[in-house]
Parts: structure tokens; sequence; C-alpha cells
């Protein structure tokens, strides 16, 4: 996805501040904000941060893969990169590396996972899941010899890519999702939360809580919602883009008059809202956006979703977790939690976004894979 806050794109951004040939080869297939795919042209071009986007010819009009590894060895040999991120590693990809790292063994890999239990495999394969980890299993019998070092974005993932993937133990890390430290600039905050209120025409007395992302039903937004009748002197800010119609309209028929919709926003304007607000609220499925607003200084309540036990969102004391199987009641109470204890969580936040948790900047991370 084109300017998106993912990892990979990150990544190479914030490489690219330093280095003056950083690429991304990818797919001819967009993602949308709703999630759906579609295909797009290939081709090269430049994307906002002069990282050239590469858009090989990889899949068909009904969007399967062409398992064209050739296609991807010969792109790498008309680069010829001294680094190479794998992301979220597959045959095609692995075995297009493996064919250069021949060609070029001084070249240092890298490969990454995002997997976990909330968007891969659950507690219990399916037949055709156990296929694709067999073939993982067997590609990497022949690959995995390649790579320097494995990433996953929680403990969980890494120790997936052990499990099911046979990922060697000794090459396994946890690189956790980070942020953009360029679009914050704390120093501005007063004055964002000011403009923000006045224009919604929000009292300075009411706390204002935000949450957002791909909006559906696994991220819980119509409960929210719903629970925020309920909640006094607050505000609760929706952005992002819902996943249908229908889902839609049923959380905006629920919505009180306290409920803002801002549609869906470009990263810049995330970052803005976050100096903007006072709490940060996902009591859903996973999202980058967590770690992005606790990287602006905000109190978050979370879900505890499966493989978010040992995450980098809650540090400390600034937030507070919700079981996973949340019924209206403790969702209640833990907003309430948070208001009637606001200043301490608050503090504490601000205090981790403006020490430890730089080290989760994206700007840190790039350099930290290279070297690493």
């Amino acid at each position: 996805m084109d300017e998106s806050t993912y990892q990979e794109t990150m990544l190479a951004n914030c490489n690219r501040k330093t280095h003056e040939k950083v690429y991304i080869v990818t797919t001819n297939i967009a993602y949308n904000l709703d999630g759906s795919m579609t295909l797009c042209e290939c081709g090269r071009y430049k994307n906002s941060h002069d990282v050239e986007i590469i858009r090989l010819d990889t899949h068909r009009s009904d969007l399967t893969s062409k398992r064209d590894f050739v296609g991807i060895y010969k792109e790498l040999l008309a680069l010829c990169p001294d680094f190479i991120m794998n992301h979220v590693f597959n045959p095609t990809s692995c075995m297009a590396v493996h064919l250069y790292k021949k060609k070029n063994p001084r070249c240092k890999v890298v490969a990454d996972s995002h997997m976990t239990k909330c968007n891969s495999y659950g507690d219990k394969l399916t037949l055709r899941e156990m296929v694709i980890c067999g073939l993982m299993r067997t590609t990497g019998l022949l690959c995995y010899k390649d790579v320097d070092r494995f990433y996953g974005i929680t403990s969980q993932t890494v120790d997936m890519m052990i499990k099911l993937y046979g990922v060697p133990r000794k090459k396994a890390e946890y690189l956790p999702l980070g942020y953009d430290s360029d679009l914050i600039d704390f120093d501005r905050k007063s004055v964002l939360k000011d403009e923000f209120h006045k224009s919604k025409e929000i009292p300075n007395d009411k706390l204002v809580f935000v949450t957002g992302g791909k909006l559906s039903g696994e991220k819980k937004t119509y409960e929210l919602v719903k629970a925020f009748n309920q909640i006094t002197d607050s505000v609760l800010v929706v952005f992002g883009s819902f996943s249908d119609d229908e889902y839609e309209c049923r959380v905006r028929k629920e919505a009180g008059k306290d409920v803002i919709f801002l549609g869906p926003l470009k990263q810049k304007q995330i970052y803005d809202l976050y100096l903007a607000v006072d709490i940060a609220i996902f009591p859903g499925s996973p999202s980058c956006l967590r770690q992005e607003a606790v990287a602006c200084g905000l109190p978050i309540i979370m879900a505890c979703n499966e493989g978010d036990e040992d995450i980098n969102i809650i540090v400390g004391s600034n937030g507070i977790y919700l079981d996973k199987e949340w019924n209206y009641e403790e969702l209640i109470e833990s907003i309430n939690r948070m208001k009637k204890q606001y200043s301490l969580y608050s503090t504490n936040a601000k205090k981790l976004a403006e020490g430890d948790y730089q080290k989760y900047s994206y700007q840190h991370q790039s350099e930290y894979i290279l070297f690493n």
C-alpha cells in the first residue's frame, strides 16, 4: 500500500534518508484502505520519500500468483543490492533471493514475518495451511542458509516461524512494529489540541478518546460506539474507512452526539490527531496504529489479542489491558478508570514517549537491521 505506515514501507523510507539507492520490489497488487485487493499497473515510480517502487507482473487477473521467482531474480540481478529484506518471505521470494545470493554471496539478507494467530494461522491448522507450512519447510532446507536474520513482529510470530516454517531458532529475533519519529512534534501539541477542539466545537473540559483504522467487526467499532452512549463528559473520535456500507450504517445509527467520524486520514493527519486528543482506545484486532498512538504520548486502552502479551504497547503504567473476551461492563469500567486516573496515566504515557519508547522508531530500527 503506497504511503502506508506498514513496517516494510517505513523501514525503506527511513533507510532512504541515509542511503541513496533504496528500492521496494513488489507485486502488481494494490491493497486498499478497506482491506480489498485490486490489480494495478506494473512499472517503476518513486514514493514521496524518494524510494523507488518497482511493481512486477506477479499476479493474474484473478489475483492468483504466477510464482515467477525467475522474474524477481532477474530484477535483483539488475538492481544488484548489497542488502535485501525479504518481507513476509515465501517460497517464490526465497528462491529468487537464493539464486541472487549465489551470484552475490556478499549480499546481506534478512527476512521478516507478521503472522500471528489473529491474522494467519489459528490454534489448529487446516489441510491447506499444513501444505503451506510443509512447502515453507522444504524451501527452507535450501534457502534458510542464505538468511542472516529472521525477524518477527511479536514473540508469538518468532515462535510460529520456528515451529511452522522451520526457521532456525538461533537466527530468529523479535523486531516489533514502530513509528515514524519525523511526524511527531511535541512542541505543537497544545496548538493542535486547541485547533481540534475549536474546529469540532469540543468543550475543553471533555476528554477526547480516539480509535480508527480499517473499521470492521473485528475492530469492535460498533461495540465501542455503543459503550460511549453510557460515558459522560467525553468524546470519541473515529477515523478510517468502514469495511462495508452495512456495517457503517449500523455503527452510525448507534452513535450518540459525542461520537465524531473523520473518515480516512493520511499518515501525517493521524499523527497530528494523536497529538490533539487525550486517550487512544483499540478494543479489537491488532493494528500498528496502537504503537503510533503510544509514540505520540497517548495513554491507551487495548484488547489483549493472541500474541499481545509482551508486545511493545503498554510498557509500565501507560495503559489498560482488556481481556480479549471482554464484555460491555468491562469496556465501560476501563474507560471510567482511565478517566478517573487520567492524570497519572497521561504523565506515564508522555514520559514513555519522550524516553524509552524512542528505541522503537523506524529510524532506529532501519539502521539496526542493516548492521545487526
